[in-house]
């Protein structure tokens, strides 16, 4: 889920692409270049990931991609992992961070 911050409810996403430098991510909801975000999830075998960035690309208001400045070791540890798995590993890997959520603060 993303959620600006202030709001309530969130919008949908789907992580479309992921790296250890950031990610792009597709969702309905509106972000601005600039946005500040703040991504957490837990990744098995319960590492507590967190990567904080900035929005660098918009692209037909459905995805957007993040450059991060700061990742924590378990976030590293898990982009290592997505990266040395098979295709279907990744998918695994990926399918068990469901119900993440990506804090997004709306001012540049």
């Amino acid at each position: 889920m993303v959620v600006l911050r202030g709001e309530q409810s969130g919008a949908r996403a789907f992580i479309r692409d992921i790296s250890k430098g950031g990610c792009l991510l597709d969702t309905e909801a509106k972000v601005a270049v600039g946005s500040r975000l703040s991504l957490a999830f837990l990744s098995k075998p319960g590492g507590h990931c967190h990567a904080v960035g900035c929005v660098v690309r918009v692209a037909d208001n459905r995805q957007f991609g993040v450059h991060f400045s700061k990742v924590n070791m378990a976030f590293l540890g898990f982009v290592g992992s997505v990266s040395a798995a098979s295709p279907e590993g990744r998918v695994e890997l990926i399918a068990a961070i469901r119900g993440s959520t990506i804090e997004i603060d709306a001012d540049p």
